[in-house]
């Protein structure tokens, strides 16, 4: 016993020497200090950081254990946070005192250039007793938490993440939600917190953004976790630093290592590769000396038809898109999906480039000082009724979407065609009198046209065209995505339906032709319009008048009820005249609003050199917030307010 103790008395004797604590077991070394909560923090000028030392009282705790606060703010918000009674802050100023970069001087020598960290402040964070266990734990979590808010506050932190895997989509609803498509029978949906912002500027990427690092990255996780990744299906929810891991794992995986820890099937690929690269240079020599044998008209010839295929091939990846009367450019169907999300009015003009090139030598028209025949119209606007113009949209939204290159578009659009046979077939007319065909497109939604035949045959040539689109998209998911389109433009398409049923019903019979549009692919750049302009002016009709009803359903907030005329870009003459009318025979007032370049099948034949005018349900700035999404609903529309229209 006694040296037992002499012993201890010995060893204890020796680790006082050696400087170590007796507390810590067996060990003769100093106790280590945090290494994150020692290293020093930068900060810019522009980040204050506050330390308010009244402590955040507690039940049943003791005054000396209670928290205090530490705010930091910078230029993209602000976050507070407790700090333990025992965390302790020493501030150290900047070297130089911060000059705004537009207020410093310019630089004419080397002795003028200004390292921009000089400017930094610094910050250390330090703990009373760093032998306590659980003071150096919460010295390094509070260096870190402190580090990331400045970083927050100061630059932000944003994540990116990636779809791959066929049919995964995800979609960020006008409703504030986010909607992913990731393989399930029903989307998943999801709240975005408070203080984060979600944008999703393709289908298949979604970018997070905020200022606190932990709620950042906790809902990014929370996305990947609705599903797993499925590296052999190719199919995963990453972070996109994290998609060329993957993919590189997902290819080590496939591999199978000897017991060298060797990859033997690399030896095989590379011996392939030289193999199929030997076989592919004697291909080439081969077509090459076959290639002299052909004679130079045949060279010429299939010369010409490689050129030709490889302009096909780049015109089917890229579209000509006009943006303005001046202004065009080749892009990748994204970049134009790109342009529907941020609501930049365009027209795809790969095809009718040529358009208001071959006839447009119109004489100006001149329009009636004042509306005429009323005693023919009152009757016929005493026909008109909401009643079918609720039924008819009521099913004209069940479609899924009306996309004119889905098959829903091309059902939708023959249901359409059906009901304006109905009404041809109920009239007591005779075939040459009203008609109604389809127009034959390059995808599968066609569009249609009734046409009421004009009485005086020396204006055979000449039309009067009542338009709307019937296409709908949701500019998320344009293929299979919800897009009920019940204002953009089922309203518009509804809206002329119930115009031509009250006049095959009064027997209308006009001195030139009317006709009855309803347009495809609107929403692809007025694709549908331009061709049926484009086989006008090639037909050299010509053109009396166009008027466009785009959007008829809606009533704004900031306005009162009102019509909405369109005065750029379409026939002054015709949209004065069209004020006239409705001051003639509707009960809402006329507003002048602006709706920019292309902003729908208006401009297709204003491009071709006819007079069009184009009429909308109010101010565009106060216009439907819902459309192109599945919020495009007939909850939000005015069936009264469509009925002024079309009256």
């Amino acid at each position: 016993m006694l040296f037992r103790h002499s012993t201890q008395r010995i060893k204890l004797s020796f680790l006082n020497k050696c400087g170590s604590n007796p507390q810590r077991f067996l060990s003769v070394t100093q106790p280590i200090a945090s290494k994150i909560g020692r290293k020093l923090i930068r900060y810019p000028p522009e980040v204050l950081i506050i330390h308010d030392q009244t402590p955040i009282t507690q039940p049943r705790v003791k005054a000396d254990l209670n928290s205090t606060t530490l705010t930091i703010s910078g230029p993209l918000g602000a976050h507070s946070m407790p700090l333990k009674p025992y965390i302790h802050l020493q501030f150290y100023e900047s070297k130089i005192p911060y000059v705004k970069p537009e207020d410093r001087k310019p630089i004419t020598n080397e002795d003028d250039f200004i390292d921009e960290s000089d400017f930094d402040k610094k910050l250390r964070v330090s703990v009373q007793h760093p032998e306590n266990k659980e003071q150096k734990t919460m010295w390094g979590t509070t260096r870190a938490l402190i580090a990331n808010y400045i970083r927050g506050v100061s630059e932000g932190y944003r994540v990116s993440l990636k779809f791959v895997g066929v049919g995964y989509r995800a979609s960020l609803e006008s409703d504030g939600k986010l909607y992913l498509e990731v393989g399930y029978v029903n989307p998943v949906v999801m709240e975005i917190p408070p203080g984060l912002k979600c944008i999703v500027p393709t289908p298949t990427k979604i970018i997070l953004s905020g200022t606190d690092k932990q709620l950042v990255y906790r809902f990014a996780a929370q996305i990947r976790e609705h599903r797993k990744p499925e590296p052999y299906n190719q199919k995963v929810l990453a972070v996109t630093r994290q998609l060329k891991l993957i993919m590189f794992l997902q290819k080590c995986l496939r591999l199978r290592t000897n017991n060298k820890g060797q990859f033997p099937q690399l030896r095989k690929m590379r011996k392939m590769i030289k193999f199929s690269f030997v076989i592919l240079l004697a291909t080439i020599l081969t077509v090459l000396v076959a290639g002299l044998r052909i004679k130079i008209q045949d060279s010429i010839d299939l010369t010409y038809s490689s050129e030709f295929q490889l302009s096909n091939l780049q015109n089917e990846e890229k579209r000509l898109i006009q943006t303005s009367p001046f202004k065009s450019e080749w892009m990748t169907e994204e970049q134009v999906w790109g342009l529907i999300r941020n609501k930049i009015k365009f027209m795809d003009i790969t095809d009718y480039s040529s358009l208001g090139t071959h006839y447009k030598t119109f004489k100006k028209r001149v329009f009636p000082v004042n509306p005429a025949f009323e005693n023919e119209v009152v009757p016929l606007i005493n026909k008109l009724t909401t009643k079918y113009m609720r039924k008819n949209l009521e099913k004209f939204t069940s479609f899924r979407n009306r996309y004119y290159r889905s098959k829903y578009g091309a059902e939708s659009s023959q249901w359409l065609y059906d009901q304006v046979v109905n009404i041809v077939k109920n009239a007591n007319y005779s075939d040459a009198i009203l008609s109604a065909k389809q127009f034959t497109h390059k995808w599968d939604q066609k569009s249609i046209i009734a046409r009421f035949q004009g009485s005086d045959d020396d204006k055979d040539n000449e039309v009067v065209i009542v338009g709307a689109h019937q296409d709908s998209v949701n500019m998320w998911m344009p293929s299979f995505g919800r897009a009920p389109g019940a204002d953009d433009d089922g309203s518009g398409t509804v809206t002329i339906l119930e115009a031509f049923r009250a006049l095959a019903e009064g027997q209308f019979r006009p001195r030139r032709s009317v006709e009855f549009h309803w347009y495809s692919a609107e929403e692809g750049g007025l694709l549908g319009s331009q061709a049926i302009a484009s086989h006008y002016e090639e037909l050299e009709l010509d053109v009396i008048a166009m008027l466009q009803n785009d959007m008829t359903g809606y009533i704004g907030k900031k306005y009162p009820e009102t019509f909405g005329i369109v005065v750029d870009f379409v026939d002054p003459d015709l949209t004065e005249f069209i004020k006239k009318l409705i001051n003639s025979y509707a009960k809402l007032p006329a507003r002048d609003t602006k709706c920019g370049y292309a902003c729908s099948d208006h401009a297709s034949w204003r491009k071709a050199g006819y007079p069009s005018a184009f009429a909308i349900e109010g101010a565009f700035d106060d216009s439907n917030p819902y459309i192109h999404t599945s919020n495009d609903v007939i909850e939000n529309l005015s069936f009264d307010h469509m009925l002024e229209f079309s009256k």
